[in-house]
């Protein structure tokens, strides 16, 4: 038996040929199916209308991939992993055009589009997968999106730890920059 953990590192379709070659018959394959960066969300030079158009190409974008990826893979099992997040405070409504969706998103789309029926699970934080027997110990529990919507609503109000830190005195941090390029330039030399 073996697994992989892809985490942040999306095989390509030739390092998905590499592994299986090298390694063999995979039992489980984590991969990451989402795109957890600052596009489009944090791109001010777009539209929301735009954001929400780049959020849905992103996330067939990463789909399509996984289905180009895993018959190469060939895992008896799959489990859409890591990048799934939220926002909270001032900036809850970019939660409307992240590169991500939940797992449950990405584990249907897969069940639909790839020929061979691959076992596709969907873990929760502190679930358990026996990879001997092929199987969740845990019953899962799905994500309600309406849930996660009244969570966000709640957070929206909060306060990120750096909002309550003091501004820094112009002059002091003036001073400060300029001790700093003086040591930086000293220890170019």
């Amino acid at each position: 038996m073996s697994a992989i953990n892809t985490n942040d590192n999306t095989p390509t379709v030739e390092s998905a040929n590499m592994l299986r070659e090298k390694y063999g018959p995979i039992t489980l394959a984590m991969l990451n199916y989402n795109a957890a960066g600052p596009y489009p969300s944090c791109f001010d030079n777009l539209s929301i209308k735009q954001k929400k158009v780049e959020h849905h190409r992103i996330l067939r974008r990463n789909f399509n991939h996984l289905c180009k990826i895993i018959p190469i893979l060939n895992p008896k099992t799959i489990l859409p992993f890591a990048g799934s997040y939220i926002l909270g405070g001032k900036y809850h409504y970019k939660n409307n055009y992240l590169g991500t969706t939940t797992l449950e998103d990405c584990a249907k789309y897969l069940k639909k589009k790839l020929n061979k029926k691959y076992g596709i699970i969907c873990l929760r934080e502190n679930d358990v997968y026996d990879i001997s027997k092929q199987q969740s110990l845990n019953t899962y529990k799905k994500i309600k999106k309406s849930e996660m919507r009244k969570y966000i609503k709640k957070i929206s109000s909060k306060k990120y730890d750096y909002e309550l830190d003091p501004l820094p005195k112009i002059n002091l941090l003036k001073k400060d920059i300029l001790i700093a390029r003086k040591k930086f330039e000293e220890n170019v030399k």
